[in-house]
């Protein structure tokens, strides 16, 4: 994405599906028409002009980060999961998004959690590593 190149940025990978799609989270108190509101100023969009704005404007609370795809679900499959227990949910959190390390915010939601969740805090990111 040429808009990011050069600005210490990271173009993450966001999924299997459109890979050749970048989507970008925003944290802002304006967002752009075509927005999708996600949670409490944060929305999900494509919109350049906004990255453009965070990257050159006066320093703010607004932010993004970019990702190259999406996971997606055929309907009902995350309902589905979420009833079996096979999702862990906690409340949003703009912060983690945002702020924190990315390489830690795996492993430090992990550790905010039961003991039994804990040893997966600090592993690996190949497993083959362990």
């Amino acid at each position: 994405m040429p808009v990011i190149e050069g600005s210490g940025h990271v173009l993450y990978a966001g999924g299997p599906v459109q890979t050749n799609q970048v989507m970008l989270l925003y944290r802002g108190d304006t967002f752009p028409d075509n927005a999708h509101h996600v949670f409490d100023g944060v929305c999900l969009g494509g919109d350049v002009g906004m990255v453009e704005r965070i990257l050159t404007g006066p320093d703010t609370e607004e932010a993004f980060r970019a990702y190259l795809g999406y996971s997606g679900w055929a309907p009902g499959q995350l309902e589905n999961e979420m009833k079996t227990g096979s999702w862990i949910t906690l409340p949003a959190d703009p912060q983690a998004l945002f702020e924190k390390d990315p390489t830690r915010v795996w492993g430090d939601i992990l550790l905010t959690l039961s003991e039994a969740y804990h040893p997966y805090a600090e592993m690996p990111f190949d497993p083959s590593c362990n």
